[in-house]
């Protein structure tokens, strides 16, 4: 299984040199697409859901993570 941050770019980028067996797909949590590799493994994509809680907010870092997508973690702080 694999995370990105942004499914739907992964999915576009790469969808015309993999045979997905499943789009991406909205499930609890998350939101996931499979495909097949040239050797018959299947291969899981995934985007974890990022769920907001009252008085945080998401900081995005200067870096990008390994997939291209913006860095984002959140962090708590005070809510004015």
């Amino acid at each position: 299984m694999f995370y990105t941050g942004d499914l739907k770019a992964a999915y576009e980028r790469m969808k015309h040199a993999a045979e997905f067996n499943m789009p991406p797909t909205k499930v609890t949590g998350s939101t996931i697409a499979q495909a097949n590799d040239t050797f018959g493994n299947l291969i899981r994509i995934t985007q974890l859901d990022r769920v907001r809680r009252p008085g945080q907010i998401e900081l995005r870092s200067a870096g990008r993570a390994s997939d291209g997508a913006a860095a984002a973690r959140f962090v708590s702080a005070p809510v004015a």
